[in-house]
């Protein structure tokens, strides 16, 4: 990882200031995937260790995770991201519930490694088009801000979502959905109903 990411910074100082340009060039692939035993343990310690990209500001012990998981309608999903320069590894996690008007976005949270590679706004085009294809007209997320998450908040901002209430921020479905994004999502999710989701 050490040597990836000194390839990172050895282009990117090839691109000058322009940011877009570099990240443009990287070939930054996210991967979701179910919650498994391969990947819980990454999984428990991104949920109680992040801080400035933890939208909810929850920090879950193990139990508590468990817990929320056994709630009927919740959908686990786990990140994964990879570029030409080497293996992020799990770097997200969110959990998803469905009604028949939403989809909602009930906590989500992403390692500082990837603050700033708009890996996080992929991920929400993503859901805005799950949503779109379901035919769910609005996506809801979950946003409570804390002394260290604001990053979090302007990340939704930055997306267009807008502020429904204390904790909900709300984006039409069809309103944002950004293909110019640097980053490929491929949906690789073996035995998660969301699995039905095509790449984008």
């Amino acid at each position: 990882m050490y040597r990836a990411e000194e390839g990172r910074e050895t282009a990117r100082a090839g691109t000058g200031s322009d940011y877009d340009a570099f990240l443009c060039t990287c070939g930054i692939r996210l991967q979701l995937e179910a919650l498994s035993d391969s990947n819980r343990l990454r999984v428990e310690e991104l949920v109680q260790r992040t801080n400035q990209l933890n939208f909810s500001g929850t920090h879950y012990s193990r139990e508590q995770l468990r817990a929320v998981l056994e709630q009927p309608g919740v959908e686990p999903v786990v990140m994964r991201a990879t570029d030409k320069f080497g293996d992020y590894g799990i770097i997200g996690f969110a959990i998803l519930a469905r009604n028949q008007r939403e989809v909602v976005v009930r906590d989500m949270m992403f390692s500082c490694r990837i603050q700033g590679k708009k890996i996080d706004l992929a991920f929400l085009d993503w859901v805005a088009g799950l949503a779109g294809r379901e035919n769910r007209v609005i996506v809801r997320c979950v946003y409570r801000e804390t002394q260290r998450n604001k990053p979090a908040g302007e990340v939704l901002l930055q997306a267009g979502f807008g502020k429904t209430g204390p904790e909900a921020f709300e984006l039409e479905a069809g309103a944002w959905r950004r293909h110019d994004l640097p980053v490929r999502v491929e949906a690789v999710m073996q035995g998660l109903s969301l699995s039905r989701a095509v790449v984008v």
